[in-house]
């Protein structure tokens, strides 16, 4: 605790480790160490990465860091038990940036979740509703934004979709760190999303998720199982910035379901890897639309 008069100490900037006061896991310190020990500058070289193999989408990062970085800050899903359809195959960006907030440089990661079905709101109030129906696919996404203290490294901020773009509009919102929960994680981690039951809106907590978008008809009244996203290493979709990304094109199930998907097109509606054929009618918003909107 800060002395009478004193700066209230911010974990995010401060040169020296603040003391663990954000009612996480006793014990455990704010952040995390990566495997490969990197700190900032190990991870984005002043002078470039130089060896082209070790930064396929020439972003400017080590591979092998934004790929520790992702799997280090992958948030945690927390299901509604009564939820039809949490089956997802994920995939992930990263990049670097120059905070527009406080001017900060930081790393980015956006997780595409991919769900292979919305289920739909579960209320007779909605039956009349279309942005309450079920369909093929469902494009929600986080965004976490990561600094480093030496080889520390803290999240700073975390952007959560709630039915991105289902009008047209853009329905995430941006929360410091210390407004996110972190279960028995060390704080400034591995985020807690509230995922809203059948529609899997993101959430920052359940009352949130409880009050959240269609007439306050999102739920997360039915606590299930929570699952840390899974990230894998060649899931890395590279960057918008290159011609050549990582992974481009069509992009077919890991468990052989019938259709294709390509995360990078801003017209090829995401469907969850159902049959294009059999659904196309719906009209679920592309990746490629949410990854450069939010500069991936």
């Amino acid at each position: 605790m800060s002395e009478p008069g004193e700066p209230e100490c911010d974990p995010q900037t401060a040169i020296l480790e603040c003391p663990d006061e954000t009612g996480g896991s006793p014990g455990i310190a704010p952040g995390t160490y990566l495997p490969g020990s990197f700190n900032f500058a190990g991870c984005r070289p002043s002078g470039g990465v130089g060896d082209p193999s070790l930064d396929r989408d020439a972003d400017g990062i080590v591979d092998q860091c934004e790929f520790e970085i992702a799997d280090a800050f992958s948030p945690q899903l927390q299901f509604d038990s009564d939820d039809c359809d949490t089956g997802r195959e994920p995939y992930w960006a990263a990049n670097y940036q120059v905070s527009p907030i406080d001017g900060k440089p930081v790393i980015r990661v956006f997780y595409a979740i991919s769900y292979y079905s919305d289920c739909g709101v579960p209320n007779i109030y909605c039956q009349y509703n279309a942005n309450c129906y079920g369909h093929a696919g469902d494009s929600e996404f986080v965004i976490v934004e990561v600094s480093a203290n030496g080889t520390r490294w803290i999240l700073r901020r975390a952007t959560l979709s709630a039915h991105w773009n289902s009008d047209g509009t853009d329905d995430g919102v941006t929360y410091a760190a210390q407004d996110l929960e972190f279960g028995t994680d060390a704080t400034f981690s591995k985020p807690v999303m509230w995922v809203a039951e059948g529609k899997h809106a993101n959430y920052r907590s359940r009352a949130t998720c409880e009050g959240g978008a269609f007439f306050n008809l999102d739920r997360c009244d039915t606590p299930g199982i929570r699952l840390e996203l899974d990230v894998l290493q060649n899931a890395n979709l590279g960057n918008s910035r290159v011609d050549q990304r990582i992974i481009d094109g069509p992009v077919v199930s890991r468990f052989a379901r019938p259709g294709n998907e390509n995360f990078w097109s801003e017209s090829y509606f995401f469907l969850g890897w159902w049959s294009r054929a059999e659904h196309a009618s719906t009209n679920t918003t592309p990746y490629g639309v949410s990854l450069r909107f939010f500069d991936f």
